[in-house]
């Protein structure tokens, strides 16, 4: 046990001089929050806002309400009219929300059905705010109506989660990001330069077992991801007055769960590899797409065309959803069971790969 924790203590340390590491694992997710959150939690921003309300049922008035009290958006007006069209009134407002026929008829029957939005500002920064606060309210509304039996909202247009910034949508997402790093660069990467410097042979003079190394390594990553979670939470709370987790249970069991799946990812790539640029290539090949390809840095449903069907492929994707509804709170049965049969399935495909194909030594 105490030759585990002295090699631990090393390993420490040479994780913290390497500049990938450094990067990847530690500033980069830092420097995302503190950068993205002042761009998009900007509080100086406001939104004149109308809402044409062609359905004028009790759930249109509740999506109304919630509206109104966002402070963000400033409702001046609200038209009872199935003939106003949004394009009549769009010079006169920031955004306008239409509530078409029939919307309350469609959440009784639990079809898919959403708010038409049209945003009018020419200033491009200023509309991506707008997009993001209105993303926000769409999920906001999509909870609330969840949480009545008899507006039961299984489908929505927008967004299966509830935040109140944009910096609470962005951290999960930061989270699993690290957690993919520590198994891409920590152990895939690692894994290959020991192997191809044959500073695994170290092993066999030190009084520890071969399986006290992996131990060790994933020990290390465990140590890291709950570093850099302390981090980013005292950053949120502190700068952008974030909540803790809604549902703590549910977000550690989202957090190790896509650990064990990106630590297995790892091993399994350090098992094809035989050499350091190879491994480097495929990492960055992969990890890059992954970064836009889950939903770290906004919803999904702003994805466009065919690279929305890409993100069902994606690992990433299915981790960022688990942490990132247990970390708003939310709770759906049919999300929950999907991305845990994803990421147990891709753990055990990996594990098995791994145990296969890894190799102590060229």
């Amino acid at each position: 046990m105490k030759n585990i924790v002295t090699l631990i203590g090393m390993e420490l340390k040479l994780f913290f001089r390497e500049n990938v590491n450094l990067i990847y694992v530690l500033f980069l997710p830092v420097f995302f929050l503190l950068f993205l959150g002042f761009i998009f939690n900007n509080p100086n921003y406001t939104a004149k806002t109308a809402v044409i309300d062609m359905d004028a049922s009790p759930p249109s008035k509740q999506f109304i309400d919630m509206i109104s009290t966002n402070p963000y958006f400033e409702v001046k007006t609200v038209i009872s009219d199935s003939t106003m069209q949004p394009e009549q009134i769009r010079n006169s407002y920031d955004v306008v929300f239409t509530i078409r026929n029939g919307f309350e008829e469609l959440i009784k029957k639990k079809e898919v059905t959403g708010i038409e939005v049209l945003i009018t500002s020419t200033d491009e920064q200023k509309a991506t705010v707008d997009s993001s606060m209105i993303v926000s309210l769409m999920a906001e509304a999509n909870l609330a109506i969840l949480s009545h039996d008899s507006l039961i909202f299984a489908d929505f247009t927008f967004l299966h989660e509830t935040f109140n910034s944009y910096v609470e949508f962005l951290l999960p997402g930061l989270i699993v990001m690290i957690i993919m790093s520590m198994g891409f660069f920590n152990i895939g990467l690692k894994l290959t330069i020991y192997r191809e410097f044959n500073q695994i042979k170290i092993l066999y003079v030190l009084p520890i077992k071969k399986y006290h190394f992996l131990i060790v390594q994933i020990t290390l990553s465990v140590i890291i991801v709950l570093m850099q979670i302390v981090i980013l939470f005292t950053i949120g709370k502190f700068v952008f007055n974030t909540r803790l987790p809604g549902n703590p249970v549910l977000f550690i069991w989202s957090l190790l769960l896509s650990m064990i799946m990106f630590l297995a990812v790892g091993f399994m790539i350090s098992s094809f590899f035989r050499n350091y640029i190879q491994a480097m290539t495929f990492i960055n090949m992969l990890y890059l797409p992954l970064l836009f390809l889950s939903g770290i840095y906004f919803s999904p449903d702003m994805i466009p065309g065919v690279f929305k069907y890409m993100l069902y492929i994606s690992p990433a994707f299915y981790g960022v959803s688990l942490v990132r509804n247990s970390y708003l709170g939310f709770f759906n049965l049919e999300s929950f069971l999907l991305n845990n049969i994803v990421l147990i399935a891709i753990s055990v495909i990996a594990v098995i790969v791994s145990i296969k194909k890894f190799k102590w030594s060229i």
